[in-house]
C-alpha cells in the first residue's frame, strides 16, 4: 500500500464478509479496493486514496460527494515500508 490518504469504509477479517462488502460497493456504482496488514491479517477497504490530506477531507465531508452514506474515515500512509498511521475524522451527522 502506498503513501497517503485512504477513505476507509470497513475492515474484515473475514474474507466472505469482505467479498459481500465489495461486491455491494461495486452495485452502488463505487470503485472501492482494498489492501490487507500482513501485521493484524485484517483487510482495509477504501473507497479513495488521496495524495493532499485536504482532498482527502473533502471527500470526506462530503461523503464522496453523496455517493457513500454509511460511516467512513480517513487512514493516512505515512510510509508504506514501516506501514501506517491511522487518523479517525470525527463522525459526521
Amino acid at each position: 500500500v502506498g503513501q497517503g490518504h485512504y477513505i476507509v469504509a470497513n475492515v474484515f477479517k473475514n474474507e466472505i464478509y469482505l467479498k459481500n462488502f465489495m461486491q455491494e460497493l461495486k452495485s452502488q456504482g463505487l470503485d472501492a479496493q482494498y489492501f490487507k496488514n500482513p501485521d493484524n491479517g485484517l483487510n482495509y477497504v477504501y473507497l479513495a486514496k488521496y495524495e493532499e490530506n485536504d482532498r482527502a477531507y473533502a471527500a470526506y465531508k462530503s461523503r464522496m460527494k453523496g455517493k457513500y452514506q454509511d460511516e467512513i474515515w480517513i487512514m493516512h500512509v505515512e510510509n508504506p515500508r514501516y506501514y501506517f498511521m491511522v487518523v479517525i475524522c470525527p463522525r459526521l451527522r
